[in-house]
């Protein structure tokens, strides 16, 4: 009799709150909290005490869609550990570059950049720059981290793969199911190429779907400016870590660091950076995991908005300058604003999941550029277009 009084008494309560519970949930999901500033953004991809499962549980919820589009197994896409510390072993593996590995990479990719021209300068034959430059950036992955011979990697093929995993990620924004076909279509070429690799997806998405983004801006940037195409010459002949950071004596040329720093502060090739944050933080350290995973909702990392803030780039902020990264400008500034600067480079994330290639990226950015842009007015030429742009992740 007692529990039946005091059903009839708290049932109606408990049944409104749960619904508002529900309503909130349900709220809450459909918005998502975007970060603007710099101490939120660093908050939210680098917060204090923090154990790293929590950490790749964060980043492994929104990307879920990645999960079911290309079958990914990867440490991006769940919070097991194990999974964590093999992925990073084994990129790690695949982009340790001795001095000598890096002269053999740059005359490969230099060949490679040969290779993708499809005909003498002065033929009708056109290709679109996005084709060439992904062409060039997907053969010269294979070759310097897989040791594929590029040579045997068929235009079309290449086509296939970098197309398709472009429609993909683009694929995964609209629809869960994904598309299966083409994801086979993808996955016979990868490994016709690398029959010793895994699932290559799991590699192979890392890298190109951001990089071959980094190489199109970046060339676009430069193109017309002959002393900068100068300074790639000479980092192509001589592709060391002292020439990559090398500035010039007349202090009016940048660096190829600071240019490839700045390609990537303008243009960065993943504008926003998503997380899964807990909407009752002080109850989710007690509830089941299911639980929490569901008790969830996604917060956005604006980088694009931190690249181009005045308060920390200065005025100009908008504008492409290299030479904002010049030592001497950098020692003119205050500490906290030269701590904003450094902070504020965005574009491998930040905190204990920050890319593992932030190191080595930029410089074999700066080698296929330094192709490209060798052999651009030689073999072929570049036609400038009116739009230079990255994709979003959200």
């Amino acid at each position: 009799m007692v529990v039946y009084l005091a059903l009839f008494l708290y049932g109606p309560l408990i049944v409104f709150l749960i619904g508002g519970v529900y309503l909130i949930i349900a709220r809450s999901k459909s918005h998502k909290v975007t970060c603007s500033s710099l101490p939120d953004i660093l908050g939210l991809l680098s917060p204090q005490r923090t154990p790293l499962m929590d950490l790749l549980q964060t980043r492994s919820i929104p990307n879920s869609r990645l999960r079911h589009a290309f079958n990914l197994s990867n440490t991006f896409v769940t919070s097991d550990k194990d999974v964590h510390t093999k992925f990073v072993k084994e990129a790690k593996s695949l982009i340790r570059t001795t001095p000598d590995m890096w002269f053999e990479i740059a005359q490969r990719t230099l060949t490679i950049v040969e290779q993708c021209t499809p005909a003498p300068m002065n033929s009708s034959i056109d290709i679109p720059y996005h084709v060439f430059i992904q062409r060039v950036v997907l053969k010269a992955i294979m070759a310097s981290l897989f040791k594929v011979n590029p040579s045997e990697m068929v235009d079309q093929d290449v086509d296939i793969v970098a197309n398709g995993i472009n429609d993909l990620w683009q694929i995964s924004k609209v629809c869960k199911d994904g598309n299966p076909s083409l994801l086979s279509s993808v996955n016979t070429r990868l490994v016709k190429w690398v029959p010793h690799v895994d699932n290559p997806l799991n590699l192979v998405i890392p890298t190109f779907e951001t990089m071959w983004r980094v190489v199109a801006v970046t060339v676009a940037l430069i193109i017309r400016n002959s002393n900068t195409k100068y300074l790639f010459s000479e980092y192509l002949s001589n592709p060391t870590h002292t020439q990559y950071e090398l500035w010039p004596d007349d202090s009016q040329t940048p660096s190829v660091d600071a240019l490839i720093r700045e390609s990537l502060r303008l243009h960065p090739p993943t504008r926003r950076i998503s997380r899964a944050i807990p909407m009752f933080p002080c109850i989710a350290p007690f509830l089941p995991s299911c639980f929490q995973r569901s008790l969830t909702q996604v917060a956005v990392a604006d980088v694009g908005t931190v690249h181009r803030n005045s308060q920390i780039w200065g005025p100009d902020a908008d504008s492409f300058d290299a030479m904002r990264h010049h030592p001497k400008i950098k020692a003119s500034l205050s500490e906290s604003l030269r701590r904003s600067r450094e902070q504020g480079m965005l574009a491998f994330g930040a905190g204990p999941l920050k890319c593992v290639a932030y190191n080595w990226a930029p410089q074999f950015v700066g080698i296929v550029v330094a192709a490209v842009l060798e052999e651009e007015g030689v073999l072929f030429r570049i036609a400038e277009g009116s739009v230079i742009g990255g994709r979003e992740v959200g």
